[in-house]
């Protein structure tokens, strides 16, 4: 069926008529050869047949011997031309009878006045074909401009929208075989020159441009309508380059939402380079789609060679290795975050003992079976050294290469295995290391020999040594100290809870003794677990506070947090399994919470779940943890943390998702310069052990092999070496070069000062002032005075250090706290020189008057309190106010929610209620009496209906629970901040 019958369909009445020769509709046959006859004779129709509908169109055709053979012409019953054409009849002119013929008869036999003039075209191209110039008009308007030769498409073809924009622009040619080269080749029309396709807003749909063989040559462009777009603005869907039909340059694809979907690049028609996935995902509650980096390949000649990673939705490496040859080598990465566990596999078998590694494992007491971490050196060390002297003093086996603890299969990518020297007993691992055993390896969860023997000290069940204090302090050297296992780095390892029947003080003694030997070496105290938890934090959740506050005064950071966004508090006040700790934190960690909050540890912010300690400890009933928020901020003051320690700084600071050690940092492949890093990992073991991608902060810094004396953050502090280093690195004995080597140099360190500046005055708005020494204010101002003693920025950053430690001691004042006043205006006088300023603050500071909760109610309570006891025979004492009465009214706001809170009063409860009668009555309406206490309005202060309050108090142990309920009307807002605002405002009475 043609185009044509597809745009006109009518359905009318037929009168068939001839020029020269009149038929019937009746009279008009098709005969068993294929061409139009008279019926009931062989008479073959010729000369001009119009077929004229009444009140539709009309068709107009030439035939000659039966077959249409010269001008059609179709036109509207308005008079306008829809086609113009020509036929020619079809080469192969006997089609035979069968069920083409009688489908053709059978139209004709229910009758012409079936037909419409399209109906007729249409079993018109049965017979004859289009030959000649073509041109079509539908009723829209729309417009096709071509040319036919024996019914195909030649030449240019060109069609147009209603509103006469262009929508395509196609040229064709008649491609010939050529013989010669192959007999089954056939010849074919191909596409040529120009290829267009628009909207008919002129939007281009399709752009191309082919060769004179139809090849593909140039930019390829191609743009759709994204899925979702309210604005149906065209974005592009395959942005492409070609020579010669083959794919050549950079490549790109869009998906569904005109995201980029793929990045990719070409030579010659071979894939060659990175190639970038990208995924999409819609939320369809927000609306909003996600865009990720889902993996990152290498190709050379086509196939996948090098480096592979597949990311999540975070960021996170999900998985990461090589291929060689379109196949998986060497060593592969697997992360499954929600259990934090990392599986490493090994392609390469060569990597592995495989024909006598069952006899060598028997032989030298190691495992046959499960993995490192349960390993018992106890009861391998009973195992004499003979039998391993001949696997390994006669070099019989390779004592450096894997062992596969599968053992009930054949290699295929082993992925459980480990070394001999993460295994093997003591004595046996001591005769190895006689014979060249390489100690700074893993098994395939990243378990180190120090991590196996840490583990061992920690006895889960049992109180039997198995790896004692010496060898663990002895294997630090053997090791990479900052290597991480599912667990996390030999720092997790001693802070984590040391197990039913484990809690014993010399086993506490054993890892602190640890614990200080690795910080001494070097160990990053900052370095995150698969969980993104430092040490610091599991030390906080397992009560370790020896250990925490060893780890704090060697300057781990308490700032970060964990992947379910868990800060260093929230491992404070919360158990392992995120349950909020019910007993109150002693002495020791509040210390450590004080040492936490000098350090720069915010004690307001959201700990988890995007709520404060203040949040859940009311959710959770446990207000002590607020006393003891309380406590460390005081105490907070007495602690400047000090990160100031030797660091050995072997390589960067690698992720844990990446932590090979085995391997020596190779350089950086080009997937970090076109495929970004997610936050703290990317990189991926290579073959031989080594890693290709890295993270590009890091990649700075790997050329630097030394101990650094850091006085400020290890990464200022490399920064700041390696501005140092940059001088004489780039000194020229030539002149020219001379005068280029000094302005790198001082541009070098214009920006680190710059970077100084701008980062003193980010510590000082976020009140970092002087602590921690090596991360706030002071901290930059210092680095700033090394680096350049004339900068002009140097005064003006004491200025403004000085006046936020005025601005703090004001604070004080007004808050009745004359210590606190004071110990902030000692420290505004080492920065600010200005006496009269100073001798104002001080008389300010002179004449405060130290407000305590009991002398500041004092008086109101008098009367009620004698009142009181005559009553109940209670002796009143003060509540200890859990809330600021300066409380800003702000929150989260609630609608049509009930929300409730609470305070424990030492007080009886005819005082309670009588007190509060007297207080609301100056604040609330419709006061009356229940049987459970007070129910109040509040007074009307916005459109809407009041806020309805209900105050009860009942019984509390020794004291008496007051407790508010408001019911918030669905109009109005209240923040839960505002409902507190109030209680206090009550409870400041009494």
């Amino acid at each position: 069926m043609s185009f044509i019958n597809r745009i006109v369909v009518l359905c009318v009445l037929v009168t068939l008529a001839a020029c020269g020769s009149e038929y019937k509709s009746s009279d008009l046959a098709v005969s068993d050869e294929g061409f139009f006859v008279e019926r009931g004779s062989s008479r073959q129709i010729d000369g001009r047949v119009v077929i004229i509908k009444d009140g539709g169109d009309s068709l107009t055709a030439e035939f000659s011997d039966g077959y249409p053979d010269g001008e059609v012409i179709m036109e509207s019953s308005a008079g306008e031309t829809l086609l113009e054409s020509s036929f020619k009849p079809k080469l192969n002119r006997q089609r035979g009878g069968g069920f083409q013929m009688g489908f053709v008869n059978e139209m004709l036999v229910k009758g012409a006045a079936e037909l419409t003039a399209a109906d007729y075209l249409d079993l018109f191209e049965e017979f004859s074909d289009y030959h000649g110039d073509y041109v079509f008009i539908n009723r829209s308007n729309k417009k096709v401009v071509g040319y036919y030769e024996q019914g195909q498409k030649l030449r240019q073809w060109l069609s147009y929208c209603e509103n006469g924009q262009l929508e395509s622009d196609i040229s064709y040619k008649l491609k010939v075989a050529d013989q010669e080269q192959s007999k089954d080749l056939k010849s074919e029309i191909i596409k040529v020159d120009r290829e267009l396709k628009n909207t008919c807003d002129g939007e281009v749909l399709l752009a191309a441009t082919r060769n004179d063989n139809g090849r593909l040559t140039g930019e390829y462009i191609e743009n759709t309508i994204p899925w979702g777009s309210e604005d149906k603005k065209m974005q592009p869907k395959y942005q492409r380059n070609y020579v010669d039909g083959e794919l050549d340059g950079i490549q790109k694809e869009f998906d569904n939402y005109g995201l980029l979907r793929v990045e990719n690049s070409f030579d010659a028609g071979v894939q060659q380079g990175i190639e970038n996935i990208y995924k999409s995902q819609q939320d369809y509650k927000t609306k909003e789609v996600k865009h990720w980096l889902s993996e990152v390949k290498e190709y050379s000649n086509g196939q996948l060679q090098g480096d592979y990673v597949l990311y999540d939705e975070l960021k996170r490496v999900l998985s990461s290795g090589q291929y060689q040859a379109d196949q998986k080598t060497g060593l592969w990465s697997k992360f499954e975050y929600a259990n934090s566990t990392k599986n490493l596999t090994d392609y390469d078998g060569s990597n592995f003992i495989l024909d006598k590694s069952k006899a060598f494992q028997d032989a030298c007491a190691l495992p046959k079976s499960g993995w490192s971490s349960q390993v018992n050196w106890f009861q391998s060390s009973k195992k004499g050294l003979s039998d391993c002297e001949y696997y390994v003093g006669q070099s019989i086996v390779d004592i450096n290469k894997k062992i596969d603890l599968t053992g009930s299969r054949e290699f295929n990518g082993s992925d459980r295995w480990t070394f001999a020297a993460v295994v093997a007993a003591p004595k046996f691992y001591e005769y190895m290391k006689v014979h060249g055993l390489e100690t700074r390896v893993s098994d395939h969860k990243g378990n180190t020999r120090l991590h196996v023997c840490l583990t061992q000290i920690s006895g889960q069940y049992d109180n039997s040594v198995k790896c004692s204090a010496d060898q663990a302090v002895s294997y630090i050297d053997d090791v990479d100290i900052n290597a991480v296992s599912n667990v996390g780095t030999a720092l997790h390892v001693l802070a984590q809870p040391l197990g039913f029947g484990s809690r014993s003080t010399t086993r506490n003694k054993i890892q602190q003794r640890v614990a200080k030997g690795l910080i001494d070496a070097g160990a990053d105290l900052d370095k995150v677990n698969l969980a993104n938890a430092t040490p610091l934090m599991i030390a906080l959740t397992a009560a370790k506070y020896d250990l925490a506050e060893m780890f704090l005064d060697a300057g781990a950071n308490p700032s970060g947090s964990d992947i379910q966004q868990r800060t260093s508090m929230a491992y404070l006040f919360m158990d392992n399994r995120n349950r909020w700790k019910n007993k109150a934190i002693n002495a020791q960690g509040t210390r450590v919470l004080a040492k936490m909050i000098a350090a720069g540890l915010d004690p307001e912010a959201p700990i988890f779940d995007n709520k404060t300690v203040q949040d859940l400890s009311e959710e959770n009933n446990t207000l002590f943890h607020l006393q003891t928020v309380k406590d460390a901020k005081a105490m907070a003051s007495e602690f400047s943390v000090s990160h100031a320690r030797k660091v050995k700084v072997n390589s960067p600071t690698e992720s844990p998702d990446l932590a090979d050690p085995e391997s020596s940092r190779p350089e950086s492949s080009q997937i970090v310069k076109q495929s970004p890093s997610p936050q703290g990992a990317i990189a991926t073991e290579s073959a031989g052990g080594g890693s290709s991608i890295w993270n590009q902060a890091e990649v700075k810094n790997e050329q630097l092999n030394t101990d650094v004396d850091v006085s400020g953050p290890s990464d200022i502090a490399v920064q700041d070496n390696a501005v140092e280093d940059a001088v004489p690195a780039a000194v020229d004995p030539q002149a020219e070069n001379q005068s280029q080597a000094a302005n790198q140099a001082q541009a070098l360190l214009k920006e680190q000062a710059d970077f100084l500046i701008e980062q003193a005055y980010v510590h000082i708005e976020n009140l970092r002032l002087k602590t921690p020494k090596t991360n706030s204010a002071l901290g930059s101002l210092e680095q700033l005075r090394r680096i350049d003693s004339a900068n002009p920025a140097i005064a003006k950053i004491e200025r403004a250090i000085g006046e936020k430690y005025l601005e703090l001691s004001s604070a004080k004042v007004r808050q009745g706290k004359k210590s606190g006043a004071q110990q902030h205006l000692d420290s505004a006088k080492q920065f600010i020189k200005d006496d009269s300023v100073l001798a104002d603050h001080q008389l300010k500071v002179d004449n405060t008057r130290t407000i305590t909760s009991s002398s500041a109610n004092a008086a109101a309570e008098g009367e009620a309190v004698e009142n009181v006891v005559a009553a109940e025979k209670v002796q009143p004492v003060k509540a200890n106010l859990i809330c600021d009465p300066d409380i800003k009214a702000v929150g989260v706001p609630l609608l049509g929610r009930t929300m409730t809170v609470r305070q424990s009063l030492p007080l009886a409860r005819d005082h309670l209620i009588s007190t509060s009668k007297v207080e609301i009555a100056k604040v609330y309406i419709n006061l009356r009496d229940t049987d459970s206490g007070i129910y109040f309005e509040q007074a009307r202060k916005s459109k809407g209906p009041p806020i309805k309050f209900d105050l009860s108090v009942r019984p509390d142990g020794n004291n008496h629970m007051l407790t508010i309920v408001a019911k918030v009307p669905a109009g109005l807002a209240i923040t839960k901040a505002g409902g507190r605002k109030a209680f206090c405002e009550l409870l400041a009475a009494f």
